[in-house]
C-alpha cells in the first residue's frame, strides 16, 4: 500500500470519527491543527483504523504518535511485515 493510499484511508478514519466528510488530512496534520483531535477521538481513530486494515496497535506506538504522518509511518511498518 503506497503513503498516498494510507493516508486516504487515515483521512477516512478520520472522517468517520469526526463526522467531517470534507476533513483534509496530511502527514503534519497533528491535535494542535485539527479541532476535535482530542484523546477520545484518538482511541476511536485507532480502533477505526484497526478494523479497516485489519491491523493491532501497541499502545505505545499510540501514545507516541504526534500527528497523522506518525499514523502513517506505524501503518505502513505494519503492513510490511
Amino acid at each position: 500500500m503506497s503513503q498516498e493510499e494510507i493516508l486516504q484511508k487515515i483521512q477516512e478514519a478520520f472522517a468517520e470519527v469526526l463526522d467531517d466528510d470534507k476533513i483534509k488530512i496530511s502527514p503534519e496534520t497533528s491535535p494542535a491543527n485539527l479541532e476535535g483531535w482530542d484523546s477520545f477521538a484518538h482511541i476511536q481513530i485507532v480502533l477505526a483504523l484497526e478494523k479497516s486494515l485489519k491491523i493491532k496497535f501497541q499502545s505505545k506506538e499510540v501514545f507516541g504518535w504526534q500527528n497523522a504522518g506518525d499514523i502513517a509511518n506505524s501503518i505502513s511498518e505494519k503492513l510490511c511485515k
